[in-house]
């Protein structure tokens, strides 16, 4: 009788899995794959062009602002986007008469009398505000005003000043007059520096200095109460 010996493996207690072997053969027969990395497009080199890319665009919107304040001359950006700011019309100040706003109005107040029109041009307000401007120009740190004028039409009353020190440049403030707590103010609608404008608050402090708080002076002396305020070209009834 021939013997025949098996190269299969046994399988048993002592052998290995059946199901484990075909895995690890077929194992070895799967081509292995390959893993192909992506690369990123935020690499450092695009980073850098991003990060330049948003400087740029920072320092032209920076040189926008500037160039149209007309606080400092930019090449090409100050011939683009700036024009030398011109007030609503013009006043005429050539001798100017010297303007005493309490005695002005004391003298058209009667006793007794139960209604008063009080009529400001432009160019008596023009006078008031010089005479104020001449303190500020000259205590220390000042804001050295070179012209200054105060111009009205149906809508506004806009102050226009050319400005020296501490920095050139013009500036423009439209105002429109209200009456708040039976007294007239100025409420600041507008600022501009050049050609840029600014919050209106940034110049509401200087009006309440200069003008509502010389108003109210003026007023507290007389028995009246502000009723309305009405504009006409050129001038201001109260």
């Amino acid at each position: 009788m021939t013997r025949v010996e098996s190269n299969l493996p046994q399988f048993g207690p002592e052998g290995s899995d059946l199901k484990e072997l075909v895995k690890q053969e077929a194992k070895k027969l799967r081509p292995e794959k390959k893993v192909v990395k992506k690369r990123s497009f935020f690499s450092c080199f695009n980073c850098l062009i991003l990060l330049l890319l948003v400087l740029a665009v920072l320092a032209g919107w920076l040189a926008f602002l500037v160039a149209k304040s007309g606080l400092v001359e930019i090449p090409i950006f100050s011939q683009l986007f700036y024009q030398t700011p011109q007030p609503i019309h013009w006043v005429k100040t050539d001798q100017l008469p010297t303007t005493d706003l309490e005695k002005e109005l004391a003298e058209k107040f009667q006793p007794g009398q139960k209604r008063l029109i009080i009529e400001w041009n432009e160019v008596e307000m023009t006078q008031m505000l010089n005479e104020n401007l001449e303190q500020i120009n000259s205590t220390p740190d000042k804001l050295l005003i070179k012209e200054t004028q105060i111009a009205i039409d149906s809508e506004q009353i806009e102050f226009f000043s050319q400005l020296e020190e501490p920095i050139a440049g013009y500036l423009t403030v439209s105002t429109v007059p209200r009456v708040e707590d039976q007294q007239l103010k100025f409420v600041v609608q507008e600022v501009k520096i050049g050609n840029l404008k600014l919050p209106p608050a940034l110049a509401a402090w200087g009006i309440d200095k200069m003008i509502n708080s010389r108003l109210s002076e003026v007023f507290a002396e007389l028995p009246v109460i502000v009723k309305r305020v009405d504009l006409k070209m050129g001038r201001a009834l109260v």
